[in-house]
């Protein structure tokens, strides 16, 4: 059984979570880790910043190593899964096109579409 985590600072040791953006990256979908569900294994500090050591399978046999508080959220359900989906399409159909699309307004296209504010478009 996972520990609870409400997200807020370091996950605490015995939760179960994600791996998410590790590199800083403003397109996580890049990065091979992005959404791994984890388990918190230990916490510490290492040159001041706090870190937490977690075990990954994915397939790999155990993994051990550390990230900052940053790294980490609570498991999303099925609908937040397919949403954060769907808005991080949005942002690459214009990625390289001079255009970009920041988070929010990514955001806000989806709320504007699931609330049936954009004729002619739908959500599945």
């Amino acid at each position: 059984m996972s520990i609870e985590w409400n997200g807020e600072g370091l996950p605490p040791i015995g939760c179960e979570c994600e791996l998410v953006n590790f590199y800083g990256n403003d397109f996580p979908e890049f990065v091979g880790e992005h959404g791994e569900e984890v388990k918190i294994i230990g916490s510490g500090f290492t040159n001041g910043c706090p870190v937490a050591f977690y075990e990954a399978d994915g397939g790999r046999g155990g993994m051990l190593a550390y990230a900052v508080e940053q790294c980490f959220r609570p498991i999303r359900t099925e609908a937040e899964r397919k949403r954060e989906e769907a808005e991080v399409a949005m942002r690459l159909c214009l990625k390289g096109t001079g255009y970009g699309m920041t988070e929010g307004a990514a955001k806000t296209v989806f709320d504007a579409i699931a609330a049936g504010k954009i004729p002619h478009i739908t959500l599945k």
